[in-house]
């Protein structure tokens, strides 16, 4: 089975359409894949590791020393690691395809790492960025800006997709 990574937020403080969307992904999803995740301490992340370990899932937990508060059971491994550079890569390495739902900095970094590690040809999986009621409209705009100003020489829009609802996510 493929391994997915779902980056996304672990905040307890959002409004609950978040936790709704990632109940959704989690549903959805936890039939066709094994999970990777960056944590399972709370918000959108526990949910979606909640779901996915009760399909009998494997799960793959890579965090940072600094926030290693996640906890695993039979169906997890758990890797922990110095730096949040070095779990980004981890995250990204270990996945087959990488779904991003709303998140903070650490999603935002994610997103980032991986478009850079694809547009170096050193990544060929599938990022796919979920912007949910338009919550990435601003990140796209910055990406378009990138390429629109010359800052990036490729049309770095070709190395991801967006998608606006759960049925366009495979």
């Amino acid at each position: 089975m493929k391994k997915i990574f779902i980056g996304c937020s672990s905040s307890n403080e959002l409004q609950k359409k978040y936790y709704d969307l990632a109940r959704e992904v989690a549903l959805q999803l936890q039939d066709k894949y094994n999970l990777v995740l960056g944590g399972n301490e709370g918000g959108m992340m526990k949910i979606i590791y909640d779901i996915f370990s009760h399909s009998n899932n494997k799960i793959n937990i890579i965090v940072a020393k600094a926030y290693n508060k996640s906890h695993a059971d039979r169906h997890t491994t758990k890797t922990v690691v110095y730096h949040s550079t070095e779990r980004t890569i981890e995250l990204i390495k270990c996945s087959d395809i990488i779904l991003f739902l709303p998140g903070g900095i650490g999603t935002y970094t994610e997103i980032f790492s991986a478009i850079e590690e694809k547009r170096t040809n050193e990544l060929t999986i599938p990022i796919i960025i979920y912007n949910y009621q338009g919550y990435y409209d601003s990140l796209i705009g910055i990406l378009n800006n990138l390429y629109q100003n010359k800052f990036n020489e490729s049309n770095i829009s070709a190395l991801y997709e967006v998608v606006t609802n759960l049925n366009e996510i495979n």
